[in-house]
C-alpha cells in the first residue's frame, strides 16, 4: 500500500486563541519587591491613583490572587488605569472583554482597548488588535489592517506575531501571495524557536516558494518543529525517512515520527503508520493495529484510508475486526512532545 506523500500546511491560519494568561505580562510593571507587595500596600498605592498598581489590583481580582476572584473589581481597577491612558491596563480590558469572562463577550470593546494600548506601542495589545482585523470580529475584516498592526509587534520581535504576519502573506496581503515576504517573517520567528514558524519555513522550501526549494534545509526545520510537538513537521518527517527524501529510508524512523503525529490526532500520518503496520515495514506485521489507524483516520475523511480500511476488514477474522474497532473507539488524540529520548 503506498503513502501520502508531504504535507505543506502553508495556508493553514493559525487561529491563536486568546489565553488570560497573557494579562500578567501586562501587568509586569509591578516587578522584583513590588511584584509581591501586601494587597494592603497596592490597594493604598491604587486609591491614589497609581496605574501600574491599579492595573496589578485588578489583576489580582480577575484571578483571585490573594484575594476572592471579583470581576466587578477587576473591571473597577483596570478601568481607572485604562481610562488614564496606562497601556497595561488598557491591554487588560481588551483581553478581558474579547474574552467575556465575567461579563459579556464584545469584541467591539476589545478592539477599542487593545487600540489605545496599541497606539502606545504595546505589542500585545497590537497583535491581538492584528488578529480581530484578520478575523473580522468587532471590527472591518481587513487583511490590510491585520498585517500593519500585525507588524507593529513583529518588528518588536515578538515570535507568535511574526509568524502570523508570514502566514498572512502566505495568504496574500492587499493582492496575491508574497512568499518572499512570508518567508522573512517566518525566519525571524524560527530562528526565535517559535516551532509553528519553523514548519511554515520549512513548507516555503520544500516547495520552493519565497526562497530557493532546498529540501535538506525542510527537513532541518521541519525537525526542529518535531522535536517541540508540531504534529505535521513529525508527519513530514516520517514522510522523508519513509521514501527516503535527502535522508536514506528508515522505516523505523519512519514509525516513530509517524506514530508522535498520529497519537496527536494528524490523520495522513495515522494512515501512512497504518500502511506501515499492514505491511510490516519497521514494525512487526500486526493487521489489527493497521485496521486500527485506518480507521481513525478514516473518521476525519482521509478517501484513500476508507478504502484501505475495508480492504484490511476483509482479511480480518471476527475477533481481529472487533479488536481493531475496541482499539479505535478507546484512542483519546493527545499533544506530544518530540521523539523520545534514545
Amino acid at each position: 500500500m503506498p503513502r501520502p506523500p508531504f504535507h505543506f500546511g502553508l495556508n493553514l491560519l493559525r487561529c491563536f486563541p486568546l489565553t488570560l494568561v497573557l494579562l500578567c505580562a501586562a501587568a509586569c510593571p509591578l516587578a522584583g519587591a513590588d511584584a509581591v507587595e501586601s494587597l494592603g500596600s497596592l490597594r493604598a498605592k491604587a486609591d491614589q491613583g497609581d496605574a501600574a498598581a491599579q492595573t496589578a489590583l485588578g489583576w489580582r481580582h480577575y484571578i483571585g490572587d490573594g484575594v476572592p476572584k471579583n470581576y466587578a473589581e477587576a473591571m473597577k481597577w483596570s478601568l481607572k488605569a485604562a481610562e488614564a491612558g496606562f497601556a497595561g491596563a488598557q491591554y487588560n480590558l481588551g483581553a478581558m472583554y474579547e474574552a467575556g469572562i465575567g461579563f459579556a463577550q464584545d469584541y467591539a470593546a476589545a478592539a477599542q482597548w487593545y487600540r489605545k494600548a496599541a497606539e502606545q506601542g504595546d505589542p500585545d495589545a497590537a497583535f491581538s488588535l492584528g488578529l480581530l482585523h484578520d478575523k473580522g470580529l468587532g471590527v472591518p475584516k481587513s487583511a490590510t489592517e491585520a498585517a500593519k498592526w500585525l507588524q507593529k509587534a513583529a518588528e518588536k520581535g515578538d515570535a507568535e506575531a511574526q509568524n502570523q504576519l508570514g502566514e498572512l502573506y502566505s495568504r496574500g496581503v492587499g493582492g496575491l501571495p508574497n512568499h518572499v515576504e512570508s518567508a522573512k517573517w517566518y525566519l525571524k520567528a524560527a530562528e526565535q524557536n517559535f516551532p509553528e514558524a519553523q514548519a511554515n519555513l520549512a513548507g516555503l522550501y520544500a516547495k520552493g516558494s519565497g526562497v530557493k526549494q532546498d529540501l535538506a534545509e525542510a527537513l532541518k526545520w521541519w525537525r526542529k518543529a518535531a522535536d517541540q510537538g508540531v504534529a505535521w513537521a513529525q508527519y513530514n518527517l516520517g514522510v522523508a525517512y519513509d521514501r527516503g527524501e535527502t535522508v536514506a529510508v528508515d522505516y523505523k524512523e519512519a514509525r516513530k515520527w509517524y506514530e508522535l503525529a498520529a497519537k496527536q490526532g494528524f490523520a495522513e500520518a495515522q494512515c501512512n503508520l497504518a500502511v506501515l503496520y499492514f505491511n510490516g515495514d519497521g514494525v512487526e506485521k500486526d493487521p489489527v493495529e493497521a485496521y486500527k489507524w485506518f480507521t481513525l483516520a478514516a473518521r476525519q475523511g482521509v478517501p484513500k484510508a476508507i478504502e484501505d480500511r475495508d480492504t484490511v476488514a476483509d482479511k480480518l477474522t471476527v475477533e481481529q475486526l472487533f479488536a481493531g474497532r475496541q482499539r479505535a473507539l478507546e484512542f483519546v488524540p493527545r499533544k506530544t512532545d518530540g521523539a523520545p529520548k534514545r
